[in-house]
């Protein structure tokens, strides 16, 4: 029980964060990653992989292990995937913690690494 006000207190006082979904996902080079096939080894306008994209991806993903999501769940990540478009919209730790898992769950190690770098800059 205790430690359940624990955690509720640190949720409730832990700072939003704001983040910036705009920025472009690297590769191992540092190099951004394109969306779909380069064109002359040039990406096309607006094809590079922003961290939004990943995220919302892996937000409006449909996992084999979460056939049984309740609606509720899908609702709010639909809604947290919204917010990933939103100018200077503000993040609990929570709303971060879902977004590495869901991540995490989708992406290559590469990819997750560059995400969790992004989402999550103190680490």
């Amino acid at each position: 029980m205790i430690l359940r006000v624990v955690i509720a207190f640190l949720l409730l006082t832990s700072p939003a964060l704001a983040i910036d979904f705009n920025r472009f996902l690297l590769d191992d080079d540092d190099k951004p990653i394109c969306e779909v096939a380069k064109e002359n080894d040039v990406c096309p306008q607006g094809r590079n992989f922003t961290l939004g994209r990943a995220v919302r991806n892996a937000l409006y993903a449909a996992f084999p292990d979460e056939q049984n999501l309740p609606g509720d769940e899908k609702v709010k990540r639909a809604e947290l995937a919204m917010r990933t478009k939103q100018e200077n919209a503000q993040f609990q730790a929570e709303d971060i913690a879902l977004m590495k898992k869901l991540t995490g769950k989708l992406y290559s190690p590469l990819i997750v690494m560059r995400i969790w770098e992004l989402l999550d800059p103190k680490k």
